[in-house]
């Protein structure tokens, strides 16, 4: 009985400190933030360029996880506003990653010549 006792507290412990872990890497700092809402939806964002000391640092930084969550308007935000950097005819391109507009999450946005018309597909890793 107490082998069970002490098996359903680890287990207790367990699952609350993983929820915990998840829950703090899916949210955006306030920096972050600010940078998604300086604007509205159809402006671009600035894209980092590696040639550019400061930008090279946040470049080479690690990302986080995103939980795909249809609720959070900021994420919806951030992913409209990062479409309309990598349609954009100043940076137009084949594909753009989040730290490329300064947001360190695993987000992409990646043109898919394997499908009819080519579409931009978005991913959230």
């Amino acid at each position: 009985m107490k082998k069970c006792g002490f098996i359903c507290i680890v287990v207790l412990i367990i699952a609350c400190s993983s929820s915990k872990k998840i829950s703090s890497q899916k949210s955006f700092s306030s920096e972050e933030i600010n940078l998604i809402t300086a604007a509205d939806t159809l402006t671009p964002m600035r894209v980092f360029k590696i040639t550019n000391p400061k930008d090279s640092i946040l470049l080479r930084t690690k990302s986080h996880y995103t939980k795909p969550d249809s609720t959070d308007i900021i994420l919806q935000t951030f992913v409209k506003r990062l479409y309309k950097t990598v349609t954009d005819s100043m940076s137009l391109g084949v594909g753009i990653a989040a730290p490329q507009v300064g947001i360190l999450k695993n987000i992409i946005w990646v043109q898919r010549f394997d499908k009819e018309d080519f579409p931009f597909e978005v991913y959230l890793n």
